[in-house]
């Protein structure tokens, strides 16, 4: 009799399970077929493997600019894939020296090295993450296309996680413009 029942509600909690799934994907593609091409991307950009994160002092120019060009790697893959133009996505290096917070455009591929050779050389630097801009050419506002902005932190320090929000905000604000390092 015992058994009897375990099984019911095993099969009862089995088709619930299966429910919640059908459910979910429904709506996953009901959502994925309100948003742009572009906003699909930059979900597939943002999810992925949890990102892990160091201490400050244990990331060099070398690692930090492994983990950039990885990512523009990926980026401009995702955007060609979804038929989007790879340009259209921007990466910035941000960069805490002594004095000051930076963030430093990662340039076309072709200008990578000389990219590469200034981060290196910068003294006391300390690379906390990257910030992010995506044009969304679909979505418009008075014929101005839509530019998105997110972070990728490198480190877990609060204040790093700060900084690199501040900077977000700033470069939202229109108070760096894209030009080329």
């Amino acid at each position: 009799m015992l058994s009897i029942e375990g099984e019911k509600m095993a099969a009862l909690s089995t088709k619930t399970s299966e429910g919640r799934k059908a459910r979910a994907s429904k709506g996953r593609t009901a959502m994925e077929d309100s948003i742009s091409t572009a906003a699909r991307v930059r979900r597939q950009l943002k999810a992925g493997r949890p990102r892990t994160t160091q201490p400050v002092r244990d990331l060099n120019s070398f690692k930090a600019m492994g983990i950039l060009l990885g990512q523009a790697d990926r980026a401009r893959e995702l955007m060609h894939n979804a038929g989007l133009d790879p340009s259209d996505v921007y990466l910035g290096l941000i960069i805490r020296t002594p004095n000051d917070l930076l963030c430093k455009w990662l340039p076309a591929p072709e200008g990578a090295e000389t990219f590469f050779t200034a981060i290196s050389g910068m003294a006391g630097a300390e690379f906390l993450g990257i910030l992010w801009q995506q044009t969304d050419r679909e979505i418009q506002s008075n014929g101005v296309p839509l530019s998105n902005y997110w972070v990728t932190p490198f480190v877990a320090e609060p204040e790093a996680q700060q900084q690199m929000l501040a900077l977000r905000d700033f470069v939202t604000a229109g108070g760096i413009r894209m030009q080329a390092n």
